[in-house]
């Protein structure tokens, strides 16, 4: 049986009305019987133009 909570975070901006960027991060943790608690952090920035 395995069991993973998790959760994300994301936080979108535009700077100077040209660049529109997306900062994203995320944590999850998974639970396995026989094995110990594993976990994962994720850290993304996304940026676009006009």
């Amino acid at each position: 049986m395995c069991s993973t909570p998790e959760f994300q975070l994301d936080l979108e901006l535009v700077l100077f009305s040209y660049l529109k960027t997306t900062w994203s991060a995320g944590y999850a943790r998974k639970f396995e019987e026989g094995f110990g608690p594993t976990e994962q952090w994720m850290f993304s920035l996304k940026l676009l133009g006009n």
